[in-house]
């Protein structure tokens, strides 16, 4: 087992004042986000040899896993390594310590030597008076803040997708922006692609260290022995490039069965990104015909004259419904399921 360590040189600053872990621990404080950041070191510091988390549901249903000291310890590593991140470097943190994404931030803090900077998490960056090094974000932060990025020499989006529409816009932004791929079960993410600038793609390619396969149904597997993961199960539908490169297609958690065919949302929600400004997605309802027909929910009270030309026959959706609100999950994330669920009960109540 590889020792876990910490970085005296790692600083804590909040209110304009810089502390170490310990100094960090101790500064008192009714803010529930702030305390959560200190759980975190406190645990980074204490003889606790594993974290308790919980799954999204990257590799099955949701479900709590414990991840050991060491295993946290080489995700933070890995990162600091792909983003040359050096001591005293300066990094935001602005996602809740509550998940796993801002407990990871300040791990490699810890690790690294950084000066993490903290802020409450919200839907939108704060206006910045000073330039950082890194910063992790979701797709939605991202989407809020654009002209904050700038503030930023390397920005990572992770905890969802990352839409067309924004897409164009981390065009015009000078910051190297990335989406990570990862889950819990390995601590962080396991592959990064770029999205903007010129070498910007598709790929999701693989950290040092981690290597991928598929299984028959194309799913991706995944081996990183430095984290304690050999043939971790996924249900991500990928296509492999090769032992480090793969490109996402969609989740088989999510996949339709409409008249004998395998059909992927995620596929036709790509195409139809840059028709819709609002939360949407491509969900099923039973019918008699097919067993499932293709349904696109909206979210919002607003029309769109939509144009299903770009996508087969097989593809193009049978019913278009606007919705109030959708279903979330804790991290904000669309629940699919719960929203149709809630949708079928709704309409037999009449």
């Amino acid at each position: 087992m590889i020792r876990t360590t910490y970085n005296k040189k790692a600083r804590f600053v909040y209110g304009g004042q810089y502390f170490d872990a310990f100094q960090f621990c101790a500064l008192e404080t009714q803010l529930s986000w702030l305390i959560a950041a200190q759980e975190v070191v406190k645990f980074w510091l204490d003889d606790t040899e594993h974290l308790e988390l919980q799954t999204s549901g990257s590799t099955g249903h949701p479900k709590k896993i414990t991840l050991p000291k060491n295993v946290l310890q080489q995700s933070a590593l890995a990162t600091l390594a792909a983003f040359n991140l050096e001591e005293e470097n300066n990094a935001f943190l602005f996602l809740p310590c509550a998940f796993i994404g801002g407990k990871r931030m300040v791990i490699r803090a810890l690790v690294g030597g950084l000066q993490l900077h903290l802020a409450e998490p919200k839907l939108a960056l704060p206006q910045l008076q000073r330039d950082f090094d890194f910063v992790a974000l979701t797709p939605m932060q991202a989407s809020n803040s654009l002209l904050q990025l700038n503030c930023f020499k390397r920005v990572l989006l992770g905890g969802g997708p990352v839409h067309a529409g924004l897409m164009q816009k981390l065009q015009s932004i000078e910051a190297d922006v990335y989406h990570s791929y990862g889950m819990t079960e390995t601590a962080s993410h396991i592959a990064l692609r770029k999205l903007n600038g010129a070498d910007s793609n598709e790929d999701f390619v693989a950290l040092k260290g981690v290597s991928f396969r598929v299984d028959n149904r194309n799913c991706l597997q995944i081996d990183a022995p430095l984290w304690d993961a050999k043939k971790l199960q996924t249900n991500d539908v990928v296509e492999l490039k090769n032992a480090r490169v793969f490109v996402w297609k969609g989740r088989t958690d999510n996949v339709i069965n409409s008249g004998g065919v395998k059909i992927y949302p995620e596929e036709i929600e790509k195409v139809l990104e840059q028709q819709i400004d609002a939360a949407f997605f491509i969900g099923a309802m039973p019918d008699a015909k097919s067993g499932e027909k293709l349904v696109l929910f909206i979210e919002g009270a607003a029309s769109y004259q939509l144009d299903f030309n770009a996508l087969s026959k097989l593809q193009r959706p049978k019913q278009v419904i606007f919705l109030p609100q959708f279903e979330y999950t804790e991290t904000n994330k669309i629940n699919r399921e719960k929203t149709v669920q809630a949708f079928l009960q709704a309409s037999e109540k009449g």
